[in-house]
């Protein structure tokens, strides 16, 4: 992958962190394919009787972004989020989760289906109820962006992540990836996450206890 050059010529390539890695914090390595991967017509169906299932969206004609997320916790309690990091931006990263632009003439449940298997690897995933929904303002590629990002749990068993289906442009910024307890997120305190109050939100969800409709969030 070619590095990024700033405007002094210096090399903005981010280095792999040195050092041995846990099993839960995992250093992002795509290897990268260009061709963007579908969700299938029997997986979709299988989400199509799920009540409350979203109509399909056109950006271009509501004229605002619309994103699919996915809150994927696993058997131990834990939730994976991606550390995000452009050095274009003030802050020095984010913490976020698995998710990404809804395409036109997509569901939200498919597309966040979609977004999943492009960042995880993982097919086949039982979604469950879509919980949050939030409006984002933030920049990606230099380009400042507005976002209503609509968030779904699944709950999944123990796996390797498989980052072969992630876009070129998504790798160069997702650095690493964390399995995050209950626990560590209340304790970190100089952390930045998307939603910010992520350590309060949370556990709610871990415990089973989902909203009955898509609580509002702020920033």
């Amino acid at each position: 992958m070619a590095a990024r050059l700033g405007s002094a010529g210096r090399d903005n390539r981010r280095r792999r962190p040195e050092g041995p890695v846990s099993v839960h914090h995992v250093p992002l390595v795509a290897r990268l394919q260009h061709s963007r991967v579908s969700v299938s017509r029997a997986e979709l169906a299988a989400i199509r009787g799920t009540p409350g299932m979203s109509d399909p969206i056109d950006s271009e004609l509501t004229g605002r972004r619309e994103s699919a997320r996915v809150l994927l916790i696993d058997t131990r309690d834990r939730l994976l989020l991606f550390r995000w990091v452009d050095p274009r931006l003030t802050i020095p990263h984010v913490w976020i989760t698995p998710g990404g632009g809804v395409e036109p003439g997509e569901h939200l449940e498919q597309a966040a289906l979609r977004e999943l298997r492009e960042e995880t690897g993982l097919a086949g995933v039982p979604l469950g109820p879509r919980v949050w929904e939030r409006y984002a303002r933030f920049e990606f590629d230099g380009r400042p962006l507005e976002s209503v990002e609509h968030f779904f749990v699944a709950r999944v068993e123990r796996y390797e992540l498989d980052l072969s289906g992630m876009q070129p442009g998504e790798a160069d910024y997702m650095e690493r990836a964390h399995w995050w307890s209950a626990a560590e997120l209340v304790a970190a305190r100089d952390e930045i996450f998307a939603p910010n109050d992520m350590a309060t939100l949370v556990p709610p969800l871990i415990a089973g206890d989902y909203p009955a409709t898509p609580l509002r969030l702020g920033l």
